[in-house]
């Protein structure tokens, strides 16, 4: 049985706390989750010219993206593409990079002509080789996915991705290597797949590319605000549990004070004889039952 009932004002703190909790957590539900665009990007067709190639394309509209294509030979690997320019002027001059590695996964709606697929590429920069100015020096992360036939959605996790062996050996390389430098974005691609045929008119459209990711700031700070909600409500239950004096409690403090009468005892030998841990549960106990201190008349 409790003598003394919890206060209004805890009650009232565990239903905020309840609600607070379901609060943060429709905010991580519906808003952890967070997406991008790269329609709204700068964005320029790109052929294999610069590496002493033949290829040709023509971009025609930007909702969707439709690009006019001839592969020719003279390059090693033609191709042709649409480049989205994710590292802006700005960002280039300061030696900043868009972060691929904030999202997972991305959406693409796209379709082609004869040619049966196309790339997907994120272009990264590497300190050791890649040079602005020359696009073929980036690092080509990227994922083949089919494309012929009618427009088609695509969804492809970022971990499928990986870099072109080719590119490797271009590059010098030894051996290939896993590293991706996502957080070193330079440049989002889509491309013409190898294998594509070369001398015919081709085309290729897509549209919608989006990227996606969860959104670890926000799911840091929900995780933190609930850690609060969480201390306080603790702490509050803390301090109103020492307030509860119980049928035993007042058992004790009724054989503390009929102690009192006997001569010889110590204050701490009474608590403990009476039933109390210490002689400092004694005083609170005493002091809440009574209305006065220990040992006082």
């Amino acid at each position: 049985m409790i003598v003394k009932s919890k206060a209004p004002w805890q009650a009232a703190f565990i239903v905020a706390f309840v609600l607070g909790s379901i609060l943060l957590g429709v905010l991580a539900v519906f808003f952890s989750r967070h997406s991008l665009k790269v329609g709204s990007f700068e964005h320029f067709v790109i052929t294999d010219a610069r590496e002493n190639g033949y290829s040709e394309a023509e971009l025609s509209g930007d909702a969707p993206f439709h690009l006019n294509f001839r592969l020719r030979s003279g390059a090693p690997s033609p191709y042709a593409g649409v480049s989205f320019r994710m590292q802006s002027a700005e960002q280039a001059l300061k030696n900043e990079f868009f972060d691929f590695s904030s999202y997972d996964s991305l959406r693409i709606k796209l379709s082609s002509g004869r040619m049966p697929r196309m790339t997907l590429r994120m272009a990264t920069f590497d300190s050791r080789v890649t040079r602005p100015e020359l696009l073929y020096t980036a690092r080509p992360v990227e994922r083949i996915v089919e494309s012929a036939g009618a427009t088609r959605e695509v969804r492809v996790a970022l971990s499928e991705f990986k870099v072109s062996e080719r590119w490797f050996s271009q590059m010098g390389f030894d051996s290939p290597d896993q590293y991706t430098f996502l957080d070193h974005g330079m440049r989002f691609e889509v491309l013409t797949a190898h294998g594509a045929m070369l001398g015919i008119p081709d085309e290729l459209e897509f549209d919608e590319v989006e990227f996606y990711g969860t959104n670890h700031a926000l799911l840091r700070a929900l995780l933190v605000a609930f850690a609060v909600l969480a201390l306080l409500l603790a702490s509050s239950m803390f301090v109103v549990a020492r307030k509860f004096i119980t049928t035993l409690d007042v058992e004790h403090a009724k054989a503390v004070a009929d102690l009192q009468n006997q001569k010889g005892l110590s204050p701490t030998e009474m608590a403990v004889r009476a039933g109390f841990k210490n002689l400092s549960e004694c005083k609170r106990i005493y002091r809440e039952f009574y209305k006065k201190d220990f040992g006082k008349s």
